[in-house]
């Protein structure tokens, strides 16, 4: 994904009140595979994203998309669903930089350590005892 450090600019308000982004910055690159079906040939595409008359409101939508399905993620691993949360979105951020720092739930670490072979385990015992 490219990295863009360039400030956020943000325009006057629209015709409907949101506030319209001038320029985040320019359009930015990227490359992504897809595949039609689950076994199928991945077809490789080098798409530019153009943020031209988005608003705020509306990256805020899209982004919530992919936040949703973070802290889904977070909750099966953790094997606790909270019916309120709090979720601080540079947390998030944060997290996906570090490249995750999921907690599993004991439930799911005992059901992974016992489908591990003897010499798996007796390794693992031995990181822990040191």
């Amino acid at each position: 994904m490219s990295k863009v450090n360039k400030p956020l600019t943000i325009s006057e308000n629209n015709d409907m009140g949101m506030v319209k982004i001038a320029s985040i910055a320019a359009p930015i690159k990227q490359t992504f595979k897809t595949r039609l079906s689950k076994d199928g040939e991945q077809f490789v595409t080098n798409a530019t994203f153009d943020f031209t008359d988005v608003t705020v409101e509306q990256l805020q939508q899209l982004a919530l998309k992919t936040l949703v399905i973070n802290a889904q993620a977070v909750y099966r691993a953790s094997g606790n669903v909270p019916q309120h949360d709090i979720i601080k979105v540079a947390d998030m951020l944060a997290r996906e930089r570090s490249g995750g720092g999921r907690v599993m739930s004991v439930e799911k670490l005992a059901g992974n350590i016992s489908k591990m072979s003897a010499e798996d385990k007796a390794r693992m015992l031995a990181l822990l005892s040191a």
